[in-house]
């Protein structure tokens, strides 16, 4: 059970109180969608005006219920009523987001209650049910124990943490949910936590079975002769074979300028420990996705090289046979690829001869004189809108339809739109 606030996070009394498939519901089918889309599109452009609006958003207490959202010093033997059976964590800047959100499915789908996209559109939120009876004293101890332990591969906003902590309610029409899952988490002091990494209950065990002992697309158990199903080629032969991003043909001798859907596989530089499965199944579903129909060998041997040079230490054979099987057949079963699709507008010739840092400075100039079309629109569309309700067209008038800022609006207001066709062919 959680405390609703409806009117932002300057509301600190309670409408009411939720259980979770009430708040599964809100997410589901939130009624502020259009704002919470704003919110990420402004996110997205790093306009900061993203955060007054996330402020308005209705919102709960996911780790308490309480009489007033003020639970400092002596206000917490006041308003502070109970727990609420739940611990939120909150994982932000996530580049991936719905090939990560898979990831944390596959991997807690066994352990979490509900995982879904946070309001800004570029972070995941989790909901875990626990056992524990959780006090002022102990939250603290309870939280950093399933952060150390379930959740030590993951990286885990340390703002989000404190009792009192509001959630903001999101929109996601796929929010996962489950609501048999309960975990218990060993308490303990600090010291043993930090020496002892492992204190969760037996559930945390759970995690590897669910992620490595699946059955496969055909419903049979992997055995050990799966582990010996795939010819490794040599690199080179690989990357003559395979794709690793979007192709896109380019017409003009220097650059094209096109929204295109682009899919770029990234290795780091280092794949540390704990970051392993969740590199390699985001780069397994990228080349799933840019590969069709080509043999898994080829994409397995890809892996295997990465493995090799990139992974500090290296993931055991065995268990890179496994994790690669289990998820090209989850994928051939279910038919869902999940790879973030970005959108790239300027696409230069290969054979245009021109160096990585003119391509940077042609980049910049086509996305900037882009930028300015799309503000030059809005500003045009906001005036017709002004001079069809009879109104007087002003900077500031302007700036509220659009919500920009008055000095943008002043710089731009009478400025012609922009002929992005003109603007490439300065450059061919």
């Amino acid at each position: 059970m959680f405390s609703y606030f409806k009117d932002g996070i300057k509301d600190t009394s309670p409408l009411k109180i939720i259980d979770l498939p009430d708040l599964v519901k809100i997410i589901r089918n939130n009624p502020l969608l259009s704002q919470i889309e704003a919110i990420r599109e402004l996110k997205k452009r790093g306009d900061n005006y993203y955060k007054k609006l996330k402020e308005k958003l209705p919102n709960i207490t996911p780790n308490c219920i309480v009489k007033e959202r003020n639970l400092k010093g002596d206000q917490f033997e006041i308003n502070f009523i109970s727990p609420s059976g739940y611990l939120y964590i909150d994982i932000d800047k996530v580049p991936n987001l719905q090939e990560y959100k898979q990831y944390l499915i596959e991997k807690y789908g066994s352990l979490a209650s509900m995982i879904c996209i946070s309001p800004g559109g570029d972070g995941i939120t989790l909901i875990f049910k626990v056992t524990n009876t959780i006090t002022q004293d102990n939250f603290n101890i309870i939280r950093s124990s399933l952060i150390s332990t379930l959740l030590k591969d993951e990286t885990v906003d340390p703002n989000s943490a404190g009792i009192g902590r509001a959630m903001f309610i999101s929109h996601d029409p796929d929010v996962w949910v489950d609501y048999t899952n309960s975990i218990t988490i060993q308490t303990g002091d600090t010291e043993k936590l930090e020496t002892h990494p492992n204190t969760c209950s037996s559930s945390y065990n759970i995690v590897d079975y669910h992620l490595f002992n699946k059955t496969t697309g055909t419903g049979s158990t992997l055995d050990s002769s799966s582990f010996n199903k795939y010819k490794i080629h040599s690199i080179d032969v690989v990357l003559s074979t395979i794709k690793t991003k979007t192709y896109v043909p380019v017409s003009n001798p220097v650059v094209d300028f096109n929204p295109i859907e682009y899919v770029s596989t990234y290795i780091p530089r280092i794949i540390t420990d704990g970051n392993k499965h969740r590199t390699y199944y985001k780069l397994i579903h990228q080349l799933y996705y840019l590969n069709p129909g080509i043999e898994m060998e080829y994409l397995f041997s890809f892996l295997f090289f990465v493995n090799n040079t990139r992974a500090k230490p290296r993931m055991e054979m065995r268990e890179l046979v496994r994790f690669f099987t289990l998820t090209v057949e989850r994928i051939k079963s279910t038919g869902e690829v999940y790879v973030d699709k970005n959108t790239q507008r300027v696409h230069f010739n290969p054979s245009a001869g021109i160096t990585p840092k003119e391509k940077q400075v042609i980049a910049a100039q086509l996305n900037g004189a882009y930028a300015r079309s799309l503000t030059i629109q809005k500003i045009i569309t906001a005036r017709q809108e002004l001079q069809l309700q009879g109104k007087r067209i002003t900077n500031r008038a302007v700036a509220r339809i659009i919500q920009m800022d008055e000095k943008t609006v002043g710089k731009y207001i009478n400025a012609a739109p922009v002929n992005m066709d003109y603007e490439v062919s300065l450059w061919n």
